[in-house]
């Protein structure tokens, strides 16, 4: 009896601590902003090539990596190098730039905390991260709009 009892006990701690290590390793969003409240918090805003490799890291590792992309051109902030590190999320947490496709893109960015080189994507990534561009045209829900425009209405320009 008394071991089932400490069997039970020690299910008990391991299910308590698996979840605890759940919750720390991936928070929900207190709050996601949107467009408007992206660009306004974000430290550095860039229209970025695509890297050659993609991400540092693989599904079988799937936590923090990095995405090395080309700057092609400054909108907010200041950055003088041509390649920018920005952190790259692979896994169920997206506190980071989770998917890159080919071609050109608008990231929004935070500096990166003290000892670490990567970019961050703004609100822990509880916000727009990136959006595609095609031509001189941003593409928003999979309609395009004039970049220039659109900048200028976000006050970036």
């Amino acid at each position: 009896m008394r071991r089932q009892g400490r069997l039970r006990a020690l299910l008990l701690v391991s299910v308590v601590a698996g979840l605890a290590g759940t919750a720390a390793a991936c928070e929900p969003c207190a709050e996601t902003l949107d467009l408007r409240q992206t660009a306004s918090r974000a430290d550095l805003v860039v229209i970025a090539r695509s890297p050659r490799d993609p991400v540092k890291g693989s599904q079988r590792d799937p936590g923090p990596g990095q995405y090395e992309v080309g700057v092609e051109r400054v909108v907010k902030g200041t950055f003088t190098a041509k390649k920018i590190s920005v952190l790259g999320w692979q896994g169920m947490c997206a506190y980071g730039i989770t998917d890159w496709t080919a071609g050109r893109q608008l990231l929004f960015l935070v500096r990166p905390p003290k000892g670490e080189t990567r970019w961050h994507t703004v609100n822990y990534g509880c916000a727009v991260k990136a959006l595609k561009l095609k031509g001189e045209n941003v593409i928003i829900e999979d309609k395009a709009a004039p970049l220039g425009g659109f900048l200028k209405d976000l006050g970036l320009r």
